[in-house]
């Protein structure tokens, strides 16, 4: 097949001379597959020969023996200027379209054998406009080729880490783009050749036509696709190109005991070093610390976050450093589905996640901000020795970053850290802090000593001791001596956190309200009613069925609309959908049949669990709210104890312990779940793209640290997005004629020929106005009565984002729906975004009940001293 310097192929009649075997291969691809009588002998080394009957196994052997030959510069050869290439172009590219083709087959060569068709519908999460950003920086400092490498690079980072791409997606788009390179090459070379034969037969050609050499046309493509394929030459280069570009940095290896059993974690020094190495990260960190600080100052009675709370007085390393920052942990087990052959199964991993407590709200509940500490396959784990190989490292990392702190050359100072709490759910709480993992017997509650038996006495009657530290401390002790797995006051070890600074067991584990209230009681409660409305025969399955089918939620609740709750899933006493969904649901609950609610016994429990969610998910809360949560709870216990006693699950119990553990961590949403749940997907949807499962840790912690690096080199490492949605363009007159009054009363560019811009969404610093929401304006000093304002227009002016509001009636608070009654006065008058979201960032739906108006708030609200 080869001769001399060219390549021939052996089923064409004619063959034309190929000048490298990749033309000669794309030919193949291109013209011959799929034909009945393939037959192709390789001939390219001493030990090749075989015949091959399909493209397919050819294809499969070239990558593997002759990938080198594969990868040749395509020479792209200068033609001769021929006075008659202008007659011949269109055949000249017709001849050549095989050569030009997209080679979008090409593989890893480690995964030609396990080829799988990848799934790409998935959301964006890299906006590609921010290319237009990034290139006219690059083209300021170098135009050389460095900084296409660099450019280059960063656009196989967003294509496979911003989208969540196989990893041999980057040998594909390169292939691709080199082909269309070529392509691009022929379709100039025919240009130039043609407009060179008109010219010539001119007598101005000389003076009035400027060429470029198409010997350096030749230069710059081939160098460009020489540059192109290095960075793509194999993966390993890929992340030395990261490293040198954009401080890539691997997590690091955990041997444990077996050869094949290893772990990863990556470096939390390195994490924020890394993320504060962005000005913006760090401007809005020390911002929102400062902030806090000052607001508490105004009003000592509010909690914001752990700094606040009793715990943080005890804290070593606070007492000493007042300023250092607040991070905190999380720990939870995943399922990795296997989607290969006859391997499918679910690998359990367990994950542990850091987060930075400071961020502001609105950046902390961005997935971004959670970052990856270490992954372990769980049952490895099981192993007390590999316990210990794996948390001893980790250990060793927090607390130098607790002693030594990190240095900041923007700041040309040293920021300090100090470890908070770790979350999760309560089975991992009870894993890591050494507890029984059992909770149908025995003492299984981590923060006191009740006894299984003991939960359906009322606490009105019962009270249980508290774990300490010092006693806790002993029975751990016990339990190492007695060393025969022995379960001693729901104590079966020591936890693998206790040498980290400012950890223990007793103190440093708090419950969630993810686990404890969305999936646990909250549901229970809802089964309750709507068993109480069967048995009564005020409702039947089917009715209370057809009546959730039926509702129509609001704009904002609707993201969060649950599945169909069917009939077949109350007979089976389960309530299906996520967490939101479920808390939705619940929230909603006597709105949806708010003609029955008075009817039910149990409306009595909703209501103390309203009141007690109002609390718990509060921020700031009051110190002065403690009391009266503790006696919400003790009564929510003894009403489902008399009552429920059907329904009595631990969860029930471990409500009961909020008002201790906010005394101790400050609220309960600032560590809550919920977010750190979300970080779960991106790790699922990459194993089940990337195929690989023989090192599937290896695989998601280098494609998070990519992503990392992707991110952090992004201009804006958070979009903070200002954009309206829907939007149509209106006069003046069209406008209704009290909001013509009050717009031309208040705007200073404003005459009748302005033209204005209606949307009906607004994404606005990452909150989002809808029309007709219905925002928080303000709390009366005393009661803390909210007034609301309620979104009629959204306008946009000259650039200027305004809304058209009007001013509603609080007229009372109605216990039975857990809402407001609300009255329309048909008063206007304009605001800036900014100025809806300072008590309550979040938008409110009106539902219409019997001709009145209803707004229902989640959480407890509070003002905060001047």
């Amino acid at each position: 097949m080869p001769s001399k310097n060219h390549y021939f192929c052996p089923l064409c009649v004619e063959s034309k001379p190929n000048s490298t075997f990749r033309k000669l291969f794309k030919h193949l691809q291109y013209v011959h597959i799929g034909e009945a009588n393939f037959k192709i002998r390789c001939e390219l080394g001493p030990l090749c020969g075989t015949l091959y009957s399909t493209f397919a196994s050819y294809k499969t052997h070239i990558y593997r023996e002759h990938a080198d030959i594969l990868e040749e510069t395509t020479g792209i050869e200068e033609v001769p200027r021929d006075p008659n290439i202008c007659n011949d172009a269109a055949s000249n590219l017709t001849c050549n379209v095989t050569d030009l083709g997209s080679d979008s087959e090409i593989d890893d060569m480690e995964d030609v054998e396990n080829e799988e068709d990848e799934d790409t519908d998935v959301d964006d999460i890299i906006c590609w406009p921010s290319f237009k950003e990034i290139l006219p920086l690059l083209l300021e400092k170098n135009n050389d080729l460095d900084s296409f490498e660099k450019f280059y690079l960063q656009f196989l980072l967003d294509l496979r880490e911003g989208h969540s791409l196989p990893q041999n997606i980057i040998q594909v788009v390169t292939s691709a783009v080199r082909s269309l390179i070529e392509f691009i090459y022929e379709l100039l070379k025919s240009s130039i050749n043609c407009s060179s034969f008109k010219d010539q037969q001119t007598a101005s050609f000389a003076s009035t036509t400027e060429f470029i050499l198409l010997t350096d046309l030749k230069n710059v493509f081939t160098n460009v696709i020489e540059k192109m394929a290095y960075v793509t030459k194999n993966e390993h280069h890929f992340l030395k190109l990261c490293r040198k570009y954009f401080s890539y940095e691997s997590a690091k290896e955990i041997k444990l005991d077996n050869p094949n059993e290893v772990a990863y974690y990556v470096p939390i020094h390195y994490s924020i070093q890394q993320m504060t190495s962005n000005p913006y990260i760090l401007d809005i960190l020390i911002k929102n610390f400062n902030q806090m600080i000052n607001r508490n100052a105004h009003d000592t009675d509010l909690m914001f976050d752990y700094r606040h709370a009793s715990q943080a007085k005890l804290h070593p390393v606070l007492k000493s450093k007042p300023d250092a920052l607040l991070f905190q942990l999380y720990v939870d087990e995943i399922g990795l589905t296997n989607p290969i052959g006859a391997k499918k199964d679910t690998q359990k991993v367990t994950m542990l996640y850091f987060q930075l407590a400071d961020l502001p709200d609105t950046v902390k509940s961005m997935v971004k901000s959670i970052g990856l500490l270490a992954m372990c396959h769980t049952k490895f784990l099981s192993s007390k020795s590999n316990r210990l190989k794996f948390f001893e490292p980790i250990v060793q990392d927090l607390n130098t970053l607790q002693t030594s702190g990190i240095f900041i050359p923007a700041l040309r100072t040293q920021l300090n850290f100090a470890f908070t709490v770790l979350a999760g759910d309560n089975l991992g709480s009870n894993d890591i802090g050494g507890f029984q993992k059992n909770f149908n017997n025995g003492q299984f509650c981590r923060h006191c000593h009740i006894n299984y038996d003991q939960r359906l006495m009322p606490l009105s009657q019962i009270s249980h001791l508290h774990r300490t530290r010092d006693q806790h401390d002993n029975l751990v002790q016990q339990v190492i001596n007695l060393n025969n797995d022995f379960i001693l006051q729901g104590v079966v070890g020591i936890s693998p956190f206790s040498k980290l600074i400012s950890f223990h067991a007793t103190t440093s584990l708090p419950s969630d309200l993810m686990h404890d209230f969305n999936e646990g009681v909250c549901s229970q409660i809802l089964l309750a009613m709507i068993k109480e409305a069967s048995a009564k025969r005020i409702l039947s399955y089917g009715e209370i069925e057809e009546r959730l089918m039926s509702f129509e939620y609001g704009l904002n609740d609707k993201p969060n609309k649950g599945p169909a709750v069917r009939k077949k899933h109350l007979n089976k006493g389960k309530i299906v959908g996520t967490a939101s969904q479920k808390m939705c649901l619940f929230k909603l609950f006597p709105i949806i049949f708010h003609e029955i609610i008075d009817l039910l016994d149990t409306k009595e429990i909703y209501i103390c669990l309203r009141e007690i969610i109002s609390l718990v998910y509060a921020s700031p809360f009051r110190k002065s709210w403690l009391s009266y949560l503790h006696s919400l709870t003790v009564r929510f216990q003894c009403l489902i104890v008399h009552m429920l006693p059907n329904v009595i699950i631990p969860k029930v119990h471990f409500i009961t312990h909020y008002a201790k553990q906010i005394e101790m961590y400050g609220p309960s949403i600032r560590h809550w779940c919920m977010r750190f749940e979300s970080k779960h997907q991106m790790f699922k949807q990459l194993a089940v793209k990337s195929n690989n499962f023989k090192n599937i840790l290896y695989t998601l912690s280098k494609r998070h640290q990519l992503r990392q690096c992707l991110f952090l080199s992004l201009p804006n490492y958070y979009k903070i997005v200002r954009e309206g949605y829907s939007a149509t363009e209106k006069d003046l007159c069209t406008l209704p004629a009290d909001v013509r009054k009050l717009l031309q009363g208040n705007t200073t560019y404003f005459d009748g020929r302005t033209k204005v811009m209606e949307y009906q969404r607004l994404k606005f610093d990452s909150i989002m106005f809808i029309k007709g929401s219905v925002f928080v304006n303000k709390l009366t000093e005393e009661e803390e009565i909210p007034s609301f304002l309620h979104v009629i227009f959204i306008l946009k002016i000259d650039n200027d984002w305004l809304l058209i509001v009007e001013q509603l009636q609080t007229v009372a608070f109605n216990e039975s729906l857990w809402s407001y009654e609300l009255e329309h006065t048909h008063l206007l008058s304009i605001k800036q975004p900014n100025q809806l979201i300072h008590v309550l960032p979040k938008g409110l739906d009106i539902y219409e009940l019997n001709e009145k108006s209803f707004v229902n708030i989640f959480s407890r609200l509070t003002a905060e001293k001047k």
